[in-house]
């Protein structure tokens, strides 16, 4: 029964924004998810991601996005809509390729996110200015 379902596994799919797209009615109608993981497909589009963390966002614990080329101002993006997920405990966002010119934006959405006590961001572009 798909509304029971609590976590959702579609990393490594080969999925594009499209199927994503495709994929999400039918993830919006499983209230109780609270762990998602897309790690590791073709998802470009931040507001594609989005919009589905917005329509899941009521239960959602856990989310996995690495190693998807949502770079800089398309993650902060990303990031406003994990903030309104109440129960966003971990974030896993490693190896998507934002750089330093980003982080200021991803601070500030971030900081909005009061439960967040794990968050993966090794493997981007980001270096230590001192």
């Amino acid at each position: 029964h798909g509304t029971d379902v609590e976590k959702v596994n579609l990393n490594w799919c080969h999925m594009s924004d499209v199927g994503l797209t495709a994929l999400s009615p039918g993830l919006v109608t499983c209230a109780k998810i609270k762990e998602l993981d897309l790690a590791w497909n073709e998802l470009h589009d931040a507001d594609v991601l989005a919009s589905v963390i917005t329509a899941l966002h009521a239960r959602l614990e856990g989310v996995n996005v690495s190693g998807n080329p949502v770079v800089d101002a398309g993650f902060a993006v990303l990031c406003n809509a994990l903030c309104q997920c109440q129960h966003l405990r971990v974030l896993f966002a490693p190896y998507m390729h934002n750089t330093a010119h980003a982080m200021p934006a991803i601070c500030d959405a971030l900081d909005q996110c009061q439960q967040l006590v794990r968050l993966f961001m090794y493997g981007n572009e980001v270096q230590s200015t001192g």
